[in-house]
């Protein structure tokens, strides 16, 4: 469809020199075609759910850090109980543990 209508959209010099950049970052291509390209990329929807992705990430960023210290002090008792000579003996021997590199398999 050809563009024969017209919107004027009054703005700073600073504003414009923005947009003027922006086109000539998009592949040097005109203010008007940047500004067309956006009015139809736009959608309320999209910015909603770019918003709670930005939420989610936030507190993953959160829990990641804390589950992490967590795992950390997990392995730091197991490193504290698989020293305990207890460990030694074979009824404690167990596949599962020779993997790890803990505990000592049966003979």
């Amino acid at each position: 469809m050809a563009a024969t209508a017209r919107v004027v959209v009054l703005m700073s010099p600073e504003e414009k020199a923005a947009l003027d950049r922006k086109a000539a970052q998009a592949g040097r291509i005109s203010a008007g075609e940047l500004v067309r390209r956006a009015v139809e990329a736009y959608d309320e929807e999209t910015i909603r759910e770019a918003e709670e992705l930005k939420a989610l990430l936030r507190v993953l960023a959160d829990t990641h850090a804390a589950t992490l210290n967590a795992l950390d002090r997990t392995d730091r008792k197991f490193d504290a109980l698989f020293a305990d000579p207890l460990f030694a003996d074979p009824l404690f021997a167990d596949p599962l543990f020779a993997d790890s590199g803990r505990g000592k398999p049966a003979e």
